[in-house]
């Protein structure tokens, strides 16, 4: 929007220069503002947590996300309809933003789930904010109905310094709180694996990282291959919904779980 401004500066014709302005707003809109809460979407969140996390390493800042998703929600869409579960949904992002600093940003990741980004929060500034607006969620009503949230935190430079490693770990953390208890906070680190399972990485020729993972007898194709913090041993593995926990051992590779 600043490079738009910019352009916009130069345009004599004042008209001209405010429609112009107007309709790249609109546009703007469209893009990066999700229709059924108001809060910003996926896109925004992407393309501000590269923004946030250069800021954070230039002053050597911390900086933190959160993933939070509502628990058993779709039990409110199967009970009450859609109409009445998107009016709740609302009412949620609502309740979680009013719990939120002014310079914190809160997006729609997609269906119930939602993630924050926290200018200058380290691991424990951000586990006491998310904190805040589980208990806010647990305290509210919501066209009646009584919900609660799990949340995962991941914070730069404690756990990870990419944003992609940082969303992997939020919301790994974020599916361990679920998989816990749900109605909980989470910080990435510190949800234990409870067995490990020999793993064959496969290769193709023209790739450093690896394309797919046998374990057993499943089968997981690799999108992405994450090393964990500064841990040459630990990688993180996105395979379509899947995040995969992998260690590299003397006698070789093991899924964690």
């Amino acid at each position: 929007m600043e490079r738009i401004e910019r352009l916009l500066s130069k345009i004599q014709n004042p008209q001209l220069s405010c429609e112009l302005r107007k309709l790249f707003g609109e546009l703007h809109s469209y893009a990066f503002i999700d229709s059924l809460t108001g809060l910003n979407n996926r896109r925004y969140f992407d393309d501000q947590l590269e923004v946030e996390l250069e800021r954070a390493k230039k002053k050597e800042q911390a900086l933190s996300i959160l993933f939070i998703d509502v628990d058993n929600f779709k039990a409110v869409n199967d009970r009450l309809g859609h109409p009445i579960g998107d009016q709740v949904l609302r009412d949620v992002a609502a309740k979680m933003k009013e719990n939120l600093r002014r310079v914190d940003l809160i997006t729609r990741f997609g269906g119930e789930e939602f993630a924050v980004i926290l200018p200058g929060s380290d691991k424990g500034q951000a586990a006491s904010i998310a904190e805040r607006i589980r208990k806010a969620v647990e305290d509210g009503i919501f066209l009646g109905q009584k919900l609660t949230i799990s949340c995962g935190v991941a914070s730069f430079p404690a756990h990870a310094t990419d944003s992609a490693s940082l969303v992997l770990l939020a919301d790994r953390a974020m599916y361990c709180a679920k998989a816990t208890s749900k109605n909980k906070v989470m910080i990435a680190g510190q949800f234990q694996f409870m067995m490990a399972k020999k793993a064959t990485l496969g290769y193709l020729t023209d790739r450093e990282k690896p394309a797919s993972i046998w374990v057993e007898e499943k089968f997981f194709p690799v999108h992405s291959w994450k090393q964990i913090g500064k841990d040459p041993l630990c990688f993180l593995a996105q395979s379509n919904r899947e995040l995969l926990f992998l260690q590299k051992r003397p006698d070789g590779w093991f899924l964690m779980e």
